[in-house]
């Protein structure tokens, strides 16, 4: 996933640092968000109520300090 990222997998593939994790103390722009999948929409709003998220195949919750604009 590009905006939370993911942990490593079995296939010993890198683990990736998402958008929001890149932006810790910044800002981002998401653009066209009613474009965005039902899930992913709810994990959003879910990172946006307790600023922590899980990345893609991991357990451990991460805490960013992201400020994000959005449009539709």
């Amino acid at each position: 996933s590009e905006l939370f990222g993911y942990a490593g997998y079995e296939d010993n593939a890198a683990p990736k640092r998402g958008v929001l994790e890149q932006a810790d103390g910044g800002t981002v722009f998401l653009d066209e968000v009613g474009e965005m999948s039902r899930q992913l929409q709810t994990k959003l709003l879910r990172f946006l109520q307790d600023g922590t998220f899980r990345k893609v195949g991991d357990e451990n919750e991460v805490k960013v300090n992201v400020r994000i604009v959005a449009a539709t």
